[in-house]
């Protein structure tokens, strides 16, 4: 019977962690683009693709992009720089939806409604590992 319970409540807080770390991504990924969610959308034309790396003494190596792109405000030609936390397949000349602040144009944020598969696959392997360990350690051993 002991045993019964704690199986039920280690499986219940592997749960409750799980959705947890979900709705922790989930509402990071949302967070980012959250004040331009209701800032008028308009499409952009990429002038300018530039992908980095960077390096901190000790640290991971970061990857990025950076664009310069063009949209028309009021009748009004913008110009306006977009990052974004990872390189992108982005070319010089495509478009890009792009929400702006109206009381300042230039401030924009893509809205290119593609999640990071990035993290999408590191959240499942992460979820896969934690059911993996549960099942290993809750499974009787005979």
């Amino acid at each position: 019977m002991k045993h019964v319970a704690t199986k039920a409540i280690w499986i219940g807080l592997v749960i409750i962690f799980i959705l947890l770390g979900a709705v922790v991504v989930i509402i990071g990924m949302r967070m980012k683009a959250s004040p331009y969610n209701s800032y008028p959308k308009t499409e952009a034309r990429i002038l300018k693709v530039e992908n980095y790396q960077r390096r901190s003494d000790g640290s991971d190596t970061k990857y990025g992009s950076t664009l310069q792109v063009e949209y028309t405000v009021n009748g009004k030609q913008v110009q306006a720089w977009v990052t974004f936390d990872r390189d992108t397949s982005l070319q010089v000349g495509e478009t890009l939806t792009v929400a702006y602040n109206p009381d300042h144009p230039s401030d924009c944020h893509a809205m290119d409604g593609k999640p990071d598969i990035t993290r999408i696959l590191a959240l499942i392997a992460g979820i896969a590992l934690v059911i993996w360990i549960c099942k290993r350690t809750l499974t009787s051993r005979r």
